[in-house]
């Protein structure tokens, strides 16, 4: 359960996945607004128009990273579960795109991100948006 299904592959067109991305970008700052971290949420919302505004779809790697701060805020609200079923959807990412990122996410998790997620060595889904 939960908007990160909308994640997972299916044969949709470009415009179904990218109105799902900025869809979930948009709950994402809500989400992070709501537990008092407003700076963390205007990212979102930006990152959410740049990708209206382009109209284009972000590349796989993006999607994950969403995921990745997704599975930090339930951590950090303590929502384990939900927690649980983000890595699943990682996992059914990972799968159908690149199955050789499995094993590396794998490693990135560690299952550990009580200092949250460095995402420094992706390409970021919006970083020219955002700084």
């Amino acid at each position: 359960g939960g908007f990160y299904d909308r994640l997972v592959p299916r044969s949709e067109s470009d415009r179904f996945w990218l109105q799902a991305y900025v869809e979930i970008l948009l709950e994402l700052g809500d989400a992070w607004g709501s537990h008092g971290a407003p700076t963390k949420a205007e990212q979102y919302y930006g990152c959410a128009r740049a990708f209206a505004e382009k109209g284009s779809l972000p590349p796989t790697g993006s999607h994950r990273i969403v995921l990745m701060h997704h599975y930090e805020l339930l951590i950090h609200q303590a929502k384990h579960d939900q927690a649980h079923d983000v890595l699943h959807a990682l996992k059914h990412l990972d799968t159908a795109y690149a199955p050789h990122l499995t094993t590396s996410m794998d490693q990135d998790l560690g299952l550990d991100r009580s200092n949250g997620y460095d995402d420094d060595d992706d390409d970021d889904a919006c970083a020219e948006d955002v700084n």
